[in-house]
């Protein structure tokens, strides 16, 4: 599926282009160094090229896992099952455990979906309380 596209590639002066067609010299004008230019333009790939960048990029927008505060586990518990989840370090896993015990919630992680699926999982079979935004 083709597309206009307003990207107009820059040509040696006195030169014409249409997209998928050769360039033809203006009017009255001769190309650099005589003759008929054999110039082809076709953007067709690098616009599915950037297309699928695009899609790719959509798809990697990372989610997030929160954690919610937990009245039931030891904080030392939390940052234990936090680190064996994310793959924190022993500071970072307090850091997060702590703001969810203080502001209620935190992010404990961003990332792939399926990357997050899988902390929260760990976070499910240790009975605490997440979601995945």
């Amino acid at each position: 599926m083709d597309t206009p596209h307003k990207f107009r590639p820059a040509v040696p002066l006195g030169l014409s282009v249409n997209l998928r067609q050769r360039a033809t010299p203006r009017a009255g004008m001769t190309p650099p160094g005589g003759g008929t230019p054999a110039v082809e333009v076709d953007l067709a790939p690098l616009i599915r090229q950037i297309e699928h960048i695009g899609a790719s990029l959509r798809e990697s927008v990372p989610s997030r896992v929160l954690l919610y505060n937990d009245e039931v586990h030891e904080i030392t518990d939390v940052v234990r099952i936090v680190m064996l989840a994310t793959g924190y370090t022993a500071e970072r896993s307090f850091r997060i455990t702590l703001q969810a015990h203080n502001e209620g919630c935190a992010v404990a992680y961003e990332g792939p979906e399926d990357a997050c699926e899988r902390v929260g999982a760990v976070f499910e079979r240790a009975a605490l309380r997440w979601r995945i935004e």
